[in-house]
C-alpha cells in the first residue's frame, strides 16, 4: 500500500519524519534498528529496502540516522525508477563485468 503511489510514499516519509524528529541526528543506528523503527510505522516494511539504503551509506554498520534515513528515503521514493535502471544496466552488462557495453546500450 504504501509503495502503490508518489502520494503514498510522500505521506509516509512525512509521517517518518514526524515521528523521529526527536531522535538526534549524529545518533548511529544499524540497518535492523531502522528496520525496527520504520515498522513500528509500517510492519511490512521490507528489511531489503534499508540494507540496500545502508550500503549506499558506506563501510559503516552504524550509519547516522540522519544519512541511513536519507538513503532509506530516497531508496525508498525512487524504488520503481533503480529497479528499472538496474534491469537495464544488467542487461547492458553482457559479460557480468560491472560495466555497460555501449553497443549494446545504444541499441537497447
Amino acid at each position: 500500500y504504501v509503495l502503490s503511489c508518489k502520494r503514498n510514499r510522500w505521506d509516509f516519509m512525512r509521517g517518518v519524519r514526524e515521528a523521529f524528529e526527536d531522535i538526534p541526528t549524529e545518533q548511529r543506528v544499524s540497518a535492523r534498528e531502522m528496520t525496527d523503527m520504520l515498522q513500528m510505522l509500517c510492519p511490512d516494511f521490507p528489511l531489503e529496502l534499508v540494507l540496500n539504503a545502508a550500503f549506499l551509506c558506506g563501510d559503516e554498520t552504524k550509519p547516522k540516522f540522519h544519512s541511513l534515513l536519507h538513503a532509506v528515503f530516497v531508496r525508498f521514493y525512487f524504488a520503481e525508477f533503480l529497479e528499472r535502471i538496474a534491469k537495464v544496466f544488467s542487461t547492458c552488462d553482457t559479460r557480468g563485468s560491472g560495466q555497460v557495453n555501449r553497443n549494446v546500450l545504444c541499441l537497447t
